[in-house]
């Protein structure tokens, strides 16, 4: 395993479980919101370098639902 993935491995233990960038225990610290972006569409992951305007199709960031697909399987999943 390279630095890279190793870097992105222990990132990766910050990713909320679930389906959603937040739990029990609080809210992503990769999720934000762009304030120049429209709502419904102003979703944004620093992790992943992507938001809601920025992607084809719907995105659904601005409603917290995930799309890096990390520890979303609940606690059977988690890094």
């Amino acid at each position: 395993m390279n630095w890279a993935d190793k870097r992105f491995r222990e990132l990766a233990k910050h990713i909320p479980l679930g389906v959603y960038c937040y739990d029990e225990n609080g809210r992503c610290p990769f999720w934000d919101i762009d304030m120049d972006a429209p709502p419904q569409q102003n979703g944004y992951c620093h992790l992943l370098g992507s938001g809601d305007n920025e992607d084809e199709g719907l995105g659904l960031l601005w409603d917290q639902c995930k799309i890096c697909g990390l520890n979303d399987d609940w606690k059977e999943d988690k890094i």
